[in-house]
């Protein structure tokens, strides 16, 4: 068999493998899950298909003794007249295959080999094209279809409809006159770009028409419609008039024109100011308060022939003449200046007096004084008010302490730590040396001193102590001692001479004894021991320490009562 044969052939070619596997449909052909026969053979019945030579293939499943017209099903289909395909059995024929995915001539293929021609038309650059049906629906046309026209490139219908490049108005790079030329204007050119016309360019255009003798809006006519408008001015005394274009210039007729301006009441040059005269001529100020001066920017006026009215001034508010209060007459340039809290005189100060005009100066604590840098008015007619104090802070006249009525100058120096009298002294005068008192006697030496206001503590006002440990050593000691003491001298007064302070007398108990005393008796029992008069030995002794400046007698019994000691002490 041929199909076999080149099965074969291939296989010695390429190699295969021992056996190859069973075909199903033996020496047929398998197609669409059926057997038919080969391309070269007839089929004749069901089960066979003849050769040019006269034999046949068989299909394998065939029944012994198969004969040319047994039918060709091994699946139990109805034979057909395509070659052996197999078809379904219950298939009815409704006529020639159309596309639709159906087997509309039951020869158990669906859409085979349909196909038809697509598109719309063969005019202008489109062309039919062919479309195939699968699986019911036409598809892969290949026609041209109508697309947008378009300008570029030129001469081409691209919409099909038999007219090339309708609606493009030029050609790229044509050109053309455009505009007219017609008065003012000239003729201007348009270039086509990408199938359009360009601007115009290059010439002159119609304009507004103007008087001016021109034909601007390029109409044919020159300077028609203009003029017609009002000109000048009603203000004052002029009166507007109609424009009137005249050989190619606006002229105003029919108007009164401003004149210059004359002190008449009138507004002459029509600027909406009556009588504003030009400048230099005579004129008026504004003098409200009529003490011939005027403020600066008062109002003017032309000035008549018969002088200003009342209320107005000829004096001009120049440089020394401007009026700084126009509503008080006594306040103008050249006014005296009086001390009343306003610038009488205009001179930009207030109370600005002569320097040698009575003055005021600040006194914060009023202790009539005031601080070197205070602050001063002139003084009213009245005085200085309060807080202010006509003593000027002159040398001698300074308040130190401005805050505190209790410091000026003149003020008696307290020890207080403050200089109360300004002088630039804290308590000169007022403080004291005070003197180290060991003793308690009242006197401190003078080899340790303290200054101040009060004295420390064991210190004392009085110095000079010449023996600080001893209390009955100072200054001015006057006083016996109270009790004799050992014979000797010493400074006892501090006046740097050495003094007796004793001197002792050994009395024998006799009657008329030594001295002219009375015999000294002396008892145990009976103490006559102390101070006596001198020149006598009283019983009872007198037992008062005595003054300084008399000498006196201390009489002591000895032990044995059979004597008595006088001891006489002195001072200066």
């Amino acid at each position: 068999m041929v199909r076999t044969s080149l099965v074969a052939a291939l296989c010695a070619l390429m190699g295969c493998p021992s056996s190859l596997p069973d075909n199903p449909c033996g020496t047929l052909i398998r197609e669409g899950g059926r057997c038919v026969c080969p391309p070269d053979t007839v089929p004749v019945g069901d089960w066979l298909c003849e050769r040019e030579d006269g034999t046949f293939d068989v299909h394998p499943d065939a029944p012994d003794g198969a004969r040319p017209t047994d039918p060709l099903t091994p699946d139990g289909g109805p034979s057909t007249p395509d070659g052996g395909v197999d078809a379904d059995p219950e298939c009815i024929p409704t006529g020639p295959e159309i596309c639709n995915g159906l087997d509309d001539d039951c020869d158990g293929l669906v859409d085979e080999e349909l196909s038809r021609s697509c598109g719309e038309s063969e005019v202008g650059a489109c062309r039919l094209g062919t479309e195939t049906c699968e699986a019911g629906e036409w598809v892969g046309c290949d026609a041209i279809l109508p697309a947008e026209e378009l300008c570029e490139p030129r001469g081409v219908d691209e919409d099909c409809d038999g007219a090339v490049d309708e609606g493009c108005p030029c050609v790229t790079g044509e050109t053309r006159s455009c505009g007219t030329d017609v008065g003012a204007c000239t003729l201007g050119t348009q270039t086509c770009t990408s199938g359009s016309w360009g601007a115009c360019a290059g010439g002159v255009s119609p304009r507004l028409e103007t008087c001016n003798g021109v034909d601007d809006d390029c109409d044919g006519n020159v300077d028609e419609g203009t003029g017609g408008g009002s000109c000048g001015t009603d203000v004052g005394e002029c009166r507007r008039g109609t424009e009137v274009c005249v050989s190619g210039a606006l002229q105003c007729q029919g108007s009164v024109g401003p004149v210059a301006e004359m002190c008449n009441g009138r507004d002459d040059n029509c600027n909406g100011v009556v009588d504003d005269v030009a400048p230099g001529s005579p004129q008026c100020w504004r003098d409200a308060d009529g003490d011939s001066y005027a403020p600066m920017g008062a109002a003017t006026i032309c000035r008549p022939a018969s002088g200003c009215p009342t209320g107005w001034t000829q004096r001009a508010p120049t440089a020394g003449n401007v009026d700084c209060d126009d509503s008080n007459p006594n306040v103008h340039p050249g006014r005296t200046e009086v001390c009343n809290g306003i610038d009488d005189n205009c001179s930009g100060a207030v109370d600005d007096v002569a320097a040698s005009a009575p003055r005021c100066w600040r006194d914060v604590d009023g202790d009539t004084y005031a601080a070197a840098s205070a602050a001063s008015v002139c003084r009213p007619a009245s005085g200085c008010a309060t807080g202010w104090t006509t003593r000027a802070p002159t040398a001698g006249n300074i308040d130190c302490d401005d805050t505190n009525a209790n410091i000026h100058p003149g003020r008696a120096e307290v020890c207080n730590g403050i200089d109360d009298n300004c002088n630039g002294q804290i308590d000169e005068g007022v403080t004291m040396t005070f003197y180290r008192d060991v003793d308690g006697d009242g006197v401190g030496r003078n080899s340790d001193t303290r200054v101040g206001c009060t004295a420390p503590s064991g210190y004392v006002a009085a110095g000079g102590d010449c023996d600080d440990n001893n209390r009955n050593v100072f200054p001015g000691q006057t006083t016996f001692f109270a009790s004799p003491r050992s014979n000797g001298s010493f400074d006892y007064d501090c006046d740097g001479v050495d003094e007796p302070r004793w001197t002792t007398v050994v009395n024998a108990p006799t009657t008329g004894g030594l001295g002219g005393y009375p015999s000294c008796s002396c008892s145990l029992a009976l103490d006559r021991s102390g101070w006596m008069p001198a020149g006598t030995f009283p019983e009872t002794p007198v037992y008062s320490v005595p003054g300084c400046g008399v000498t006196r007698s201390f009489r002591g019994c000895s032990i044995s009562g059979s004597s008595c000691v006088t001891t006489t002490q002195e001072c200066r």
